[in-house]
């Protein structure tokens, strides 16, 4: 029901002092990417009661932008949720966001979708809460993905991100859960989440409800059935610490940067392959390498290495 900006008449995007959508935004396609897999519906179910109503908390703020505007800088994901709107163009998505919860509003409803039809109907569907109210599941893992066979109707692992310092794990079979415990070996470790300085949140208000400190991510299974995670062991203060925002191959070498296997970059700088380094604490940052912005570090070959 949300009215997309129509193709191809209002793409690229023209900017704040055009059509409001951003000028990187050079496609329809784009522009629902960004919505739909890396921003908006990254973390939320587009349509459910949690969007598409405004909650009470904003109704004393005169227009519909402007509940949006309050909305999406509320509780400790504001910063991200803000930066996925400023993606879109910020004016453009408040109104195109605002537009669509005034309607449903007002009565409105999409078409009833078509009744499951043949085999269809014999598909039954069973959903488990099993992590906590506070907590969402950013990642899940069942089998390994290269042996779909393996741990078959075994436990489902789950990574709770910035929100929770415990793995939740499913056993789909006899319907429980339980929780394994994520410690960090530095205990000054920082959080994950901001813990302050946000706007109140419609649901939880001012309290920081993600307390991660070790921001669980990536669960694997490897051929043996063993489940692999990422995580944080300790914070990344370091005082001698310096941002290089470009360097060459042999620069890395010799100056012994971890960025991969020494004979891997090395084989890159001897087949003039750069490399692109970036944070994956924020997993827009992939997105924003797809579409060519600058962000991390470009390790790429010199004048003297093509010599």
């Amino acid at each position: 029901m949300a009215r997309i900006p129509p193709a191809p008449s209002e793409f690229p995007g023209t900017g704040v002092n055009g059509n409001g959508i951003n000028e990187n935004i050079k496609t329809q396609e784009q522009w629902l990417r960004l919505m739909k897999t890396d921003s908006c519906e990254s973390c939320h179910q587009i349509g459910s009661k949690g969007t598409r109503e405004i909650p009470a908390l904003f109704n004393s703020l005169p227009t519909s932008v402007a509940k949006w505007e309050r909305r999406i800088q509320s509780g400790q994901a504001g910063t991200a949720m803000t930066g996925g709107i400023n993606a879109l163009g910020t004016r453009r998505a408040l109104a195109m966001f605002a537009d669509w919860t005034d309607r449903i509003a007002a009565g409105e409803v999409p078409p009833a979708p078509p009744r499951p039809q043949g085999i269809e109907r014999n598909v039954v569907i069973t959903q488990w809460d099993w992590a906590d109210p506070k907590a969402y599941l950013h990642d899940e893992i069942a089998t390994d993905r290269r042996n779909p066979t393996l741990n078959a109707n075994g436990r489902i692992y789950g990574a709770a991100e910035i929100s929770a310092d415990y793995l939740p794990v499913l056993d789909p079979v006899t319907h429980t859960a339980h929780r394994v415990p994520v410690p960090v070996r530095d205990p000054n470790t920082p959080y994950a989440a901001p813990m302050q300085g946000f706007q109140a949140s419609a649901y939880w208000g001012s309290e920081a409800i993600w307390t991660s400190k070790g921001n669980v991510h990536n669960p694997m299974f490897d051929q043996k059935g063993r489940v692999w995670f990422t995580t944080r062991i300790r914070g990344n203060d370091n005082p001698d610490a310096a941002f290089l925002p470009e360097l060459t191959h042999r620069e890395a070498l010799e100056r012994g940067l971890k960025v991969m296997d020494s004979t891997a970059l090395s084989l890159c700088m001897d087949n003039a392959l750069p490399i692109h380094v970036f944070g994956l604490d924020d997993e827009r940052n992939i997105g924003r390498v797809v579409r060519g912005e600058r962000i991390g570090t470009i390790i790429s070959t010199g004048r003297e290495e093509e010599e």
